[in-house]
C-alpha cells in the first residue's frame, strides 16, 4: 500500500482543498472509493476516514479521503464545488492511482453523506458544483454508500439542533434560505437517473433523523433503483458514537461488513 497525504486538488492551495490517498499494490481491483467526512459542514477533516480507507485499500480498492472548505468562512455551494473538483482530479489521475474512473463509489458520513448524495445526483451536463478548474466534466459515479447522511435540508425534516448547522451552511437564517432547501437537498433532486445506494443509519441518531434515510431509500426504490438501508440497533450519530469512520467497535464492524458486501455485489 502506498500512502500520499496532503495532495492538492486545486490551484488555490487552500489548506482544506487537499486529499489523502491509499493506493493498493498488485492486488488493485480497479475500483476507487471517494470518502467525504462529516462535521456539520463546519468541522471535521479528511483524516476521519483514514482507518476505513486503509481497511479497503488492503482489499484492493484505491481510496481517497478529501477535504473541503468549511462554513462559516465558506458557504454553500463551496462545499459541493470542492468535492466535485476533487472527484474530477481523482478521475483524471486514475491510471496513476491504479483504478478505473468508471468504477467509483462515493462514501460519505453525515454532512459528507449529504455531499456524496449530491454528487450522485449530478448528471454529465449538470452545473451544480462546476468550477473552471475541473479537468473532467463528467463526474458521474457508479454507486453511493451513505452513513447517516443528511438527504434533506428542509427544516421540517430535521431536528432543532441541526437547523443552525444548515443555516450556517447557507450563511443566512432559516427564513431566508427557502430557495436553497430544495436545490441543495439530494432527495429533491432524484429523477430516475440515480445510482444504486447503500444507506447506514443508527436507530438512536439524534442529529440526522433515521426517517431521512428511509425516505431516501423509498424514493429510489420507486424509481426502480437498488437502495438498501442497514439500521444499526442502539447506534447514535457520528464517530463519537461508534458508527462511522472507524473499524474497531461492534457497530463499525457491522457497518463495514455491510459495505464490503454491497461493494462486492456492485462491482464484482
Amino acid at each position: 500500500m502506498e500512502q500520499l497525504f496532503n495532495v492538492p486538488y486545486s490551484s488555490s492551495n487552500h489548506e482544506l482543498q487537499k486529499m489523502d490517498l491509499f493506493i493498493p499494490g498488485d492486488n488493485a481491483n480497479g475500483v476507487g472509493l471517494f470518502f467525504i467526512h462529516g462535521g456539520g459542514w463546519k468541522s471535521g477533516n479528511r483524516t476521519h476516514w483514514h482507518p476505513v480507507a486503509a481497511y479497503f485499500c488492503e482489499k484492493g480498492y484505491t481510496c481517497v479521503s478529501v477535504g473541503y472548505r468549511l462554513a462559516p468562512s465558506a458557504v454553500y455551494p463551496s462545499q459541493i464545488e470542492d468535492v466535485r473538483l476533487a472527484l474530477s482530479v481523482f478521475m483524471e489521475r486514475a491510471d496513476q492511482y491504479r483504478f478505473d474512473p468508471s468504477r467509483i463509489a462515493a462514501v460519505g458520513s453525515s454532512a459528507g453523506g449529504h455531499l456524496a448524495a449530491l454528487l450522485g445526483t449530478i448528471d454529465a451536463d449538470d452545473k451544480l458544483g462546476w468550477t473552471p478548474e475541473m479537468p473532467i466534466l463528467d463526474t458521474r459515479l457508479s454507486t453511493l454508500v451513505l452513513y447517516y447522511a443528511a438527504t434533506t435540508l428542509h427544516p421540517k425534516d430535521n431536528y432543532d439542533n441541526t437547523k443552525p448547522l444548515i443555516a450556517g451552511l447557507f450563511g443566512q437564517p432559516d427564513e431566508e434560505s427557502a430557495g436553497l432547501y430544495e436545490s441543495a437537498s439530494p432527495i429533491d433532486r432524484i429523477n430516475g437517473s440515480e445510482l444504486n445506494v447503500l444507506l447506514i443509519h443508527g436507530d438512536e441518531d439524534d442529529i440526522i433523523p433515521l426517517e431521512q434515510s428511509i425516505q431516501f431509500r423509498d424514493k429510489l426504490l420507486a424509481q426502480g433503483k437498488q437502495a438498501e438501508l442497514v439500521v444499526l440497533s442502539g447506534a447514535k450519530h457520528g464517530i463519537k458514537h461508534s458508527i462511522g469512520s472507524g473499524v474497531t467497535t461492534s457497530a463499525q464492524a457491522e457497518a463495514l461488513q455491510a459495505v464490503d458486501r454491497f461493494l462486492t455485489e456492485q462491482f464484482f
